[in-house]
């Protein structure tokens, strides 16, 4: 049958470290040795803060670069801008841009998700390093997945993307659905 193709063996590969995180996230500091005993996942909000608005700073510096400075800071979102922007430079380097623009905006979207998560795996008193390795798998798997949403421009590839996108959100579900379950059996509501 021969060895999968590579993008396969990397979906396999990311859904059994979401599988080894989910199962043994409580020991999951001293197997690494990192001090996970501390409670770091409100630091995931900044850094996922920061992570969301690079692809927007890549995309305008990529296109003020290519376009030699045609960009207009006033009015960026014009069409008619954008169209005078997208004749002065090649198709790949206007794909490029509006990938960057379309992961810019898809951290945005997910940003509720991830604040909602991290308040609620903090209310139901999460194990910290659970919270710790289930979040750091996260931001590990935003990283990948913004940089596969500027590099893949073909559809085939893009879904390796679509991958990193579900696996990251199902991270956040896993933890605002398990907070959800402890919380109801508690009285801290």
């Amino acid at each position: 049958m021969g060895a999968p193709p590579p993008a396969q063996g990397l979906i396999t590969t990311i859904w059994i470290a979401f599988n080894i995180l989910l199962y043994t996230s409580d020991d999951f500091a001293s197997k690494i040795s990192l001090p996970l005993s501390k409670n770091y996942s409100f630091y995931t909000i900044p850094v996922y803060c920061i992570l969301t608005y690079l692809p927007y700073w890549y995309s305008v510096l990529t296109i003020q670069n290519a376009s030699k400075d045609r960009w207009d800071n006033a009015n960026p979102k014009s069409t008619k801008h954008i169209d005078s922007v997208q004749k002065s430079v090649s198709s790949e380097t206007f794909g490029r841009y509006e990938r960057g623009k379309a992961a810019h905006n898809n951290g945005l979207e997910n940003f509720p998700l991830l604040i909602v998560a991290v308040v609620m795996g903090n209310m139901a008193h999460l194990s910290f390093p659970m919270l710790n390795g289930m979040f750091g798998a996260f931001v590990l798997l935003r990283v990948a997945y913004t940089v596969a949403y500027i590099k893949i421009s073909g559809v085939n590839a893009s879904y390796l993307r679509s991958m990193m996108w579900m696996f990251s959100v199902s991270i956040l579900m896993y933890i605002t659905i398990r907070s959800a379950q402890v919380l109801a059996k508690s009285s801290v509501l």
